[in-house]
């Protein structure tokens, strides 16, 4: 499970870090100032490094702390010390690395989150020696027309079934945060902050403030001990890893079956790994590849390059010109043919496929085009303008104007999901996902194969997905379902009205009447579809089992019962859950108790007080009273490892679960191979989470776990 980095200051980040802080006492050199207007000026030095200063009102401002390494790894803003500035105000220059090697700047104010970016931003660092370079306008905030950008994400890697994410919130700089798969540790951060991040298969490694490397996850190999010194960059292949270390000699560690950690002497700018092979640029930007080489991934071309990325078996690069550049195995890349032939800044290399980003006006973001293999869908960019954009094996992360981190492809592990929006039902099934919005509109997502998340036009008060099919109560209090109709589970629903929810399993569904009679239809083959003659307040199904809350305040349940799941034990209740092979009930004292099958922990129900429950195929979640959730059970898939906030809600479906946010909000976790957890991003306006949040003691909240055995999920 991730663990969050702790917070500290932008400025006393500033004073840990090593770049952008060396302190020199000797002469500047001149700067010719225009009095009307406020400036970033850069230049590159002898010794290689960066030097920036700030000119307002025709006098000059030259920070304590102004150089950076021109080989800083690409990604993280810096910040010089604070500058006094006219009209009472202080700040500090900000600068970051991009992907080709040049710098953008800006300046933040002091206690602003904004940083200003004029419209020529660019400095390229390829003169040592020479003149100073001056940036366009920076318009300050007081004028109509600011050019403003708002921090939030600083730089992305996607690995082989995780992502990780270098954040600023605020005044806040280095935390990463990671998602997705879990089984080797290579979510669990360590402590510390961090200029950027890199995501490989089963390890993941930073490179912190202090410029040194950090890994964790899988150690086969070697692969989480990175050498001891300083780096500029690193970067995670499949197995192994590289970093560019002081002096420009590239450092590999990790698995070398293929020689892809022989890396060549010289002095190199940039470094990439890939499956089996390594690229890197050296100083006089020229490409040299190491590893495996049956498909020429290796062989690069001649020519002056600015970036490189490596997949797993073809290489790609830009040239100082943004001319991209592909070979090795490229059947599945093509972009002579594919793409516009256009000019590209941010590039990154995928698996099977390639996505770059075209240049533009850095604030605005460019367009992004993708090419290759598209199994998953995740060699097609969704709409919109990007700045940066990170594929790995079978799904891409990048960050879009104006909504962050969006993530997109196999989601088996959960690494596409960075989940928002508001929601007042929910309800999850095998491997479809369904939503009721405040105003009674249904919305599914997830596998259509048989179009059970088509949902029908109207207002509804309930929903439940099944296996291949999905029922809903229409606010008129009728039942409509569709998708696959092998058992009836469609067809055999019954007519009329007065019913007010609804529960659904395999092939099968059951919804409860105002009279408080339970009526099933679809399949009926271990008696689920024959309910008792009780009185019911509510109902949850499994796979082949029901169980309902009677008007006493009992449980009965009802089917298939090989593990003791349909033998409840005595007392009042309020709510009951109904697991595959286990079955939890909420006491009205606010205690949980569950029976059934134990493996796995999944009748361990935990101590204290609970105010609602969900169960999924082998784990259940709870809400206790404080609003905390709490899961447990099987937990393979991250199921059972919620993430912290304060909750109305909870269900869960086979290897996922979702829970309301008390501000309308939903967060889904575990595995995503439909996008079961991706919520739509029409449900995700503001007006939304106010609405429902308003709602917030009206919601009626569905739960449909269909608990059938796991198909395959992985290949």
């Amino acid at each position: 499970m991730k663990t969050r980095l702790a917070l500290t200051s932008l400025a006393a980040l500033a004073v840990a870090a090593l770049a952008l802080l060396a302190v020199d006492t000797g002469p500047a050199s001149a700067i010719v100032y225009n009095a009307d207007r406020t400036e970033v000026f850069a230049r590159l030095t002898l010794d290689g490094r960066v030097e920036f200063a700030v000119r307002e009102y025709g006098g000059k401002a030259l920070p304590e702390r102004r150089f950076v390494d021109a080989s800083i790894q690409h990604g993280r803003w810096l910040s010089s010390s604070v500058i006094e500035l006219g009209g009472g105000r202080s700040g500090r220059i900000m600068a970051r690395r991009l992907q080709s090697g040049q710098f953008e700047v800006g300046l933040r104010l002091t206690a602003s989150e904004e940083i200003l970016v004029p419209e020529d931003n660019r400095f390229s660092a390829d003169d040592p020696g020479g003149s100073w370079w001056s940036s366009g306008s920076i318009v300050m905030p007081n004028v109509l027309d600011a050019f403003a950008v708002r921090r939030g994400y600083e730089q992305i890697s996607a690995g082989y079934d995780h992502t990780c994410v270098v954040v600023a919130r605020g005044s806040v700089d280095g935390e990463v945060e990671c998602w997705g798969s879990n089984e080797f540790g290579q979510i669990s951060t360590p402590d510390g902050l961090f200029y950027s991040v890199s995501a490989g298969r089963r390890h993941t490694c930073a490179l912190s403030t202090t410029l040194d490397v950090v890994c964790w996850g899988s150690n086969e190999d070697g692969r989480s001990d990175p050498p001891a010194g300083r780096f500029h960059s690193i970067s995670v292949g499949y197995d192994h890893a590289c970093g560019v270390a002081d002096g420009g000699a590239v450092r590999c560690w990790g698995r070398n079956v293929y020689g892809q950690t022989d890396a060549p002497a010289g002095k190199f700018v940039a470094v990439d790994a890939g499956h089996r092979h390594t690229c890197a640029i050296d100083d006089a930007k020229a490409l040299h590849c190491w590893g495996d080489n049956r498909w020429g991934e290796s062989n690069p071309p001649a020519g002056r390059f600015a970036v490189v990325s490596v997949g797993n078996s073809h290489s790609c690069a830009l040239s100082i010109d943004g001319i991209l550049d592909c070979w090795g195995f490229t059947d599945d890349v093509h972009p002579v043919e594919d793409l516009d032939g256009g000019r590209y800044e941010f590039l990154s290399a995928g698996g099977w496929h390639v996505c770059v980003i075209a240049q533009g006006k850095r604030l605005e973001g460019g367009r992004m085009d993708c090419v290759g293999w598209n199994g998953y869908e995740h060699a097609v960019a969704p709409p919109g303008k990007y700045f940066e954009v990170s594929g790995a094996e079978e799904h891409t992360c990048a960050f879009r104007i104006g909504d962050g981190v969006i993530c997109w492809g196999r989601n088996g592990f959960g690494q596409t999901d960075s989940p928002s929006g508001s929601y007042a039902s929910l309800a999850s099934g095998y491997d479809h996902t369904c939503a009721i919005d405040a105003d009674g509109g249904l919305s599914c997502w997830g596998a259509n194969g048989d179009q059970q998340i088509e949902a029908p036009d109207g207002e509804y008060i309930s929903v439940a997905p099944g296996d291949w099919h999905t029922c809903a109560v229409r606010a008129s209090g009728e039942v409509a379902c569709w998708g696959f109709d092998g058992y009836g589970q469609i067809s055999d629903a019954p007519s009329g009205g007065g019913y007010l929810s609804i529960v659904a399993e395999r092939s099968s569904a059951c919804a409860l009447h105002e009279s408080g009679r339970v009526d099933c239809w679809g399949r009926n083959d271990h008696g689920q579809g024959d309910p008792p003659d009780n009185k019911f307040t509510a109902i949850s199904s499994s796979s082949l089992h029901v169980c309902g809350v009677t008007t006493d305040a009992g449980i009965v349940c009802w089917g298939r019962n090989i593990e003791g799941q349909a033998d409840p034990p005595a007392g009042r209740f309020t709510a009951v859950a109904a697991g595959d092979f286990h079955s939890c009930g909420l006491r009205e004292s606010g205690e949980i108790v569950c029976w059934g099958q134990a493996e796995d922990g999944r009748t361990d129900a935990p101590e204290g007080r609970y105010t609602a429950i969900g169960a999924g195929l082998a784990h259940t979640c709870a809400v206790s009273e404080s609003g905390r959730l709490a899961c447990w059970g099987f937990d393979f898939w991250g199921q059972a490892q919620p993430p912290a906030g304060e909750y109305s809600a909870v269900v869960a479906g086979n290897s996922h679960s979702c829970a309301l946010r008390s501000n309308g909000e939903i967060a889904c976790w575990g595995i995503t191979v439909y996008g079961q957890t991706d919520v739509p991003a029409a449900l995700q306006a503001a007006s939304a989470i106010a609405a429902r949040s308003a709602r917030a003691g009206q919601v009626r909240f569905a739960l449909a776990a269909d608990c059938r055995a796991h198909r395959p999920l992985l290949a």
